[in-house]
């Protein structure tokens, strides 16, 4: 899951069980009053608010981004008509964002489309379900799943997360002979090991048999095109040296 999507999901999901307190006066419309989020007031938090599904929405994006990064994430300008769910889906439709799946983090709109009146977060995917945070959901924030695909629903939109990279590989580095280096004919996992460094620094070596566990000409020439690629000394020698010179060039990569 992309770590910016579990962010809102944990937020969500710390409010299931937040009440209305009486009739739509909550405490999310309350955070946005006197800002520029929204296109006029949604509520002071004491004593008149408005339905807040939507408002739920936005507030637990601001929680995890702020105002300004929350407006971006949500595809939102500023004083927007995003506390009204068919102007929230909108606006996703407008970026090409507005998805007929889920995936989690995506905001999920329920009525027809271009009408949307409910709205929540997805917090988890399955085959055949979908599983959502809702607020105004008989007056509190509450939990819901549904069946996939939901006649219920419009549409998904889906926020704009960070682009994440990718993980960096591990590799497990070989231990060496008793006698200082691996030589041919050895064989085993730590033989496998040695060959798995090797492609990894030069890509396209072991052609003909790959990580087979068996030293041999093959790797034997492997072993030298890592020292030449490394600058180190070419002596078909795959022992400490060649060892920890493979491991400062993938840890540097």
């Amino acid at each position: 899951m992309n770590n910016e999507a579990k962010k809102v999901i944990d937020i969500a999901l710390a409010e299931v069980g937040t009440k209305e307190k009486p009739v739509n006066i909550t405490k999310y419309a309350a955070y946005f009053e006197g800002s520029d989020f929204y296109n006029g007031s949604k509520g002071d938090g004491k004593t008149w608010g408005c339905e807040w599904c939507d408002v739920f929405v936005d507030w637990v994006f601001c929680q995890a981004f702020g105002m300004e990064e929350a407006r971006k994430k949500l595809y939102q300008p500023k004083r927007s008509a995003g506390a009204g769910c068919k102007f929230s889906a909108n606006y996703y439709r407008s970026k090409g964002a507005f998805y007929p799946y889920p995936m989690q983090g995506d905001q999920v709109f329920f009525g027809t489309s271009g009408n949307e009146s409910h709205t929540g977060i997805v917090t988890r995917v399955t085959k055949d379900k979908f599983y959502t945070v809702e607020g105004n959901s008989s007056n509190m924030v509450k939990e819901h799943s549904y069946t996939l695909p939901s006649k219920k629903v419009s549409g998904f939109g889906r926020p704009n997360y960070a682009a994440e990279a990718p993980a960096k590989p591990t590799y497990e580095y070989p231990v060496i002979p008793a006698r200082g280096y691996f030589k041919t004919g050895d064989k085993g996992a730590e033989v496998q090991k040695m060959q798995k460094i090797l492609i990894a620094i030069c890509p396209g070596t072991l052609p003909r048999y790959g990580v087979d566990g068996e030293v041999g000409p093959e790797t034997m020439d492997a072993v030298y095109q890592v020292q030449a690629k490394l600058g180190i000394t070419r002596d078909h020698l795959y022992g400490p040296k060649t060892n920890a010179a493979c491991k400062r060039y993938l840890e540097g990569v």
